[in-house]
């Protein structure tokens, strides 16, 4: 009986540790497409996290914290100063000799206690009104800041998952040609054994596919590289992203002159803004400067009252002493011991000015680029498209003719490597040209949510998400 009951026990234990332990695990192949599910973000999605979570933006908001509190600081440099000093004292007199009879030669220890109240006035005070110019100009470049951030973070975001696209793209059609090539491998090989083709014909198809090869290598190193920058905006891995439509509108920047973007960024651009307000800051800290060695005026209010315990020279004392001071300081000579840092000052000024003289060409310059990129690429799209479709025409009845023995495989070959390459010029067209497009609203100042609603728009959302393996092939 007590062996039936151990028997009894030994199960129960085995059945409680098979529940404890629960069902056994799920299939690691079976649950990478839920992992991929919730890993794919649209691009709006991507949007709304890199605008809420981006280090790079919450930094410039902080600056505009900053900036808002030192604005508060220089309002206190007109309002009055108050201060108060207590002074508990211990004191310790030794009189070693005296000629008046009264004094008495020793020692003795006694304590005194005071205090004294001020209130002082600026009246006159140059550098509180230079203080004061310089807070509102960094509030207004932080500002400016907080807003280039936003729009650099946003043109990132939309230039990596294009580039991204791009890379994934190329390498689609680097597979594809390299997969044909290796099939008319093998037809050169069984031509070559009875004597229909020649050791060139072989060496030729293998250097094709050595380059498709590399193209595709090529390639998921950019789609690697564009990844990485979507991770850092987001601050989370993407692994799955929608494809560019097939057909894309291409049109021509509006205004067609580019003098006018370049005078719109002239006007809007905020890092530019940021950079005048940089040069207001340096001029008022020129200006707070150069007040150091000019006359000012305060008005002084005191209430001192002095509580001493005793001395060898005539006792304890009280004495409460109120004093109304108007006070003029004028610097003559070093006042301060700092030198004349004006000068230096001065100096900055002038560096910042022409840094943000330099950086108004450099903006200019990359406008003017930016829109021979539109334009050429708004140009050339219905163009290289149209090639891609006649190349493809081209090869199919070369590769027709080749297989009824009426055209020589070095021509088919020919058309191939012709198709891929107009497709992936005209593929390359679409996406720069988008890229273009946003790199002038940046430069301008006015990319935001709805070119990303934009970009968005043209991704093909009948198309599953494609993910992002160490080797993604085809759509």
């Amino acid at each position: 009986m007590a062996r039936k009951h151990t028997y009894l026990y030994a199960i129960a234990g085995v059945a409680a540790l098979l529940g404890a332990a629960g069902p056994p695990p799920a299939d690691p192949a079976a649950a990478a497409p839920a992992r991929q599910a919730a890993a794919a973000r649209s691009l709006l999605d991507l949007y709304a996290e890199a605008q809420s979570g981006n280090p790079a933006i919450k930094a410039a908001e902080a600056g505009v914290s900053a900036a808002d509190h030192g604005m508060d600081d220089a309002f206190f440099g007109f309002m009055p100063r108050a201060s108060l000093v207590v002074s508990p004292q211990r004191e310790f007199q030794n009189v070693i000799s005296t000629d008046n009879p009264v004094y008495q030669v020793g020692k003795k220890y006694f304590g005194n206690f005071g205090y004294t109240f001020q209130v002082l006035q600026p009246v006159i005070d140059p550098g509180a009104l230079a203080r004061a110019q310089g807070a509102d100009a960094e509030y207004r470049g932080q500002s400016q800041q907080l807003i280039a951030t936003k729009q650099k973070t946003t043109y990132e975001l939309i230039e990596a998952y294009l580039l991204a696209l791009a890379s994934l793209d190329s390498e689609r059609l680097a597979i594809a040609e390299e997969e044909t090539y290796a099939g008319h491998r093998d037809e050169i090989s069984r031509r070559l054994v009875h004597g229909l083709a020649s050791r060139t014909d072989l060496a030729d198809i293998q250097a094709r596919i050595d380059r498709a090869r590399s193209s595709r290598i090529l390639s998921r190193a950019d789609v690697t590289k564009a990844m990485a920058v979507l991770r850092r905006i987001a601050g989370r891995p993407v692994t799955a992203l929608l494809p560019l439509a097939d057909r894309i509108p291409v049109g021509a920047p509006v205004p067609p002159d580019p003098d006018a973007w370049v005078e719109s960024a002239n006007q809007t651009n905020p890092e530019l803004k940021a950079m005048v307000a940089q040069t207001d800051v340096a001029d008022a800290e020129f200006k707070r400067l150069l007040a150091e060695t000019l006359p000012r005026m305060d008005i002084i209010l005191s209430d001192a009252r002095l509580n001493a315990g005793g001395s060898l020279y005539g006792g304890a004392a009280k004495t409460d002493e109120q004093i109304a001071e108007l006070r003029i300081t004028v610097p003559l000579f070093n006042a301060d011991g700092r030198g004349y840092p004006a000068l230096a000052a001065n100096e900055r000024r002038n560096q910042i000015r022409y840094q943000t003289e330099d950086r108004t060409r450099e903006i200019e310059q990359r406008v003017r680029a930016a829109f021979a990129d539109a334009q050429r690429d708004s140009e050339s799209a219905a163009l290289l498209q149209s090639a891609a479709a006649n190349h493809a025409l081209v090869r199919d009845d070369l590769s027709r003719k080749f297989t009824a023995g009426v055209a020589a495989i070095s021509d088919m070959i020919d058309a191939e490597r012709d198709y891929v390459r107009a497709e992936r010029e005209a593929l390359a067209t679409n996406y720069n040209y988008l890229i273009a497009m946003m790199q002038l609203k940046r430069l301008t100042g006015t990319i935001g949510e709805g070119d990303v609603r934009y970009i968005s728009g043209l991704l093909d959302t009948k198309h599953a998400y494609v993910a992002i393996t160490k080797a993604s092939g085809a759509r």
